[in-house]
């Protein structure tokens, strides 16, 4: 085996390596990136024509350089920048790689979804010992059972795992009687979101699975059996949500909050809502920003002066990334991040890439819910995978054919 070859394994089994850590332990993944990068220098080419347009994507790691620089706290806004280098490196890392993404990027996904099954089965286990030693039912639910980071976070990779195996037995021409494993992976990734009461992971599943299975009923004319399989899944879900009051109340707390006239922080869901009408006073304030490193202290202190003390006391983001990268860098970021997503959503939709189309919606509804960019785990999904599906893209390869 000469060096070439060695060279080329190496950078192709870290790829491999980090969309399988991505879902686990994120102490794991800097020193991956790390290598990933080494790697693809030495398996580097310098054949740039149809790579060229992926350095864009590491526009918006300039914004926020750029709003360092009327930043007060330097101290802050360098720590931001080293969360986010993501941003910056994965365009960096595929421009350079020799590797083919349009040839292993099936192999990436999949490595993705044996990450998201490792981590529910060790979550379930956790879940278990610890209900085993405490008799704490609430082991199963929520953050308690989010072993390796938030609900949320976790509910968005078993979402984006569940859109994966649909469109490969999709693409493979099975009907909806799919493989065993792949039906007992969605049961559990489903099961798990269900758990982990994300509301916006729940949300996304329900749109997953109702999108997909009335695609196939529709391709294939399975009326019959296709309404079944979502009645079938309408009463598990309903039975659940009267069975586990943990459920229950966190969706009755949206309720509340959406169309009640009360005004009472009293829920996450209000909590959020007062949030995002105080991150939008302070951008109309400031439309240009308030800066990267200054972004948190000036949220807690209008938190203060609006009376959110559990937010200040948290000091919470602005649980929106539309708006928390507003707050930093201003119009200029919001348009860039804006661009970034539904410029290639567009020809995504026009082009039929399913898994791009499904990967930028799911990005959308959490941005629109949480700010994702602003933790490494949340950062290094959407920059790795819409790195990936991007260069995928503009090498005209889609990842679903019919």
């Amino acid at each position: 085996m000469n060096f070439d070859t060695v060279k080329y394994k190496a950078n192709y089994y870290l790829f491999l390596l980090l969309a399988f850590i991505i879902p686990l332990d994120s102490k794991l993944i800097p020193p991956i990136i790390i290598l990933l990068f080494v790697s693809s220098l030495l398996n580097g080419s310098f054949k740039f024509k149809e790579k060229k347009g992926i350095l864009a994507l590491a526009l918006l790691y300039v914004t926020y350089v750029v709003g360092l620089i009327y930043s007060s706290n330097l101290k802050y806004g360098l720590f931001d920048l080293e969360v986010k280098l993501s941003l910056l490196l994965f365009p960096l890392v595929f421009f350079i790689s020799k590797i083919e993404m349009k040839t292993v990027a099936d192999n990436i996904l999949n490595s993705f979804i044996d990450g998201c099954f490792v981590a529910s089965i060790l979550s379930l286990v956790s879940a278990a010992i610890q209900y085993y030693l405490y008799s704490n039912i609430n082991s199963f639910f929520y953050g308690e059972l989010a072993l390796y980071g938030h609900s949320s976070y976790m509910a968005l990779f078993l979402c984006f795992s569940s859109a994966l195996i649909y469109i490969k037995n999709i693409k493979q021409g099975n009907k909806i009687s799919f493989p065993k494993k792949d039906l007992f992976l969605l049961a559990l990734f489903s099961l798990i979101i269900f758990f982990l009461v994300s509301k916006t992971g729940i949300i996304s599943i329900l749109l997953i699975h109702f999108g997909f299975i009335g695609y196939l009923i529709i391709k294939n004319k399975l009326y019959l059996k296709g309404t079944v399989a979502l009645v079938l899944i309408s009463t598990l879900l309903f039975a659940g949500y009267k069975a586990f009051p943990e459920v229950n109340n966190r969706f009755n707390e949206l309720f509340n909050t959406v169309f009640s006239e009360s005004k009472e922080l009293n829920s996450t869901s209000s909590i959020r809502t007062a949030i995002w009408k105080t991150s939008l006073n302070i951008l109309t304030e400031h439309p240009f920003g308030v800066g990267t490193g200054d972004v948190k202290d000036v949220l807690v202190e209008n938190y203060v002066k609006s009376g959110l003390d559990y937010a200040a006391e948290k000091e919470l983001n602005a649980h929106n990334q539309f708006l928390q990268i507003a707050l930093a860098t201003g119009i200029l970021g919001l348009l860039v991040l804006m661009i970034m997503i539904f410029y290639p959503l567009y020809y995504a939709i026009k082009n039929k890439h399913i898994i791009y189309m499904v990967f930028l919606g799911l990005i959308i509804i959490n941005f629109l819910t949480e700010a994702m960019l602003e933790t490494l785990a949340g950062v290094v999904f959407f920059a790795f995978f819409n790195t990936m599906l991007y260069i995928t893209f503009v090498q005209n390869k889609n990842l679903i054919s019919k």
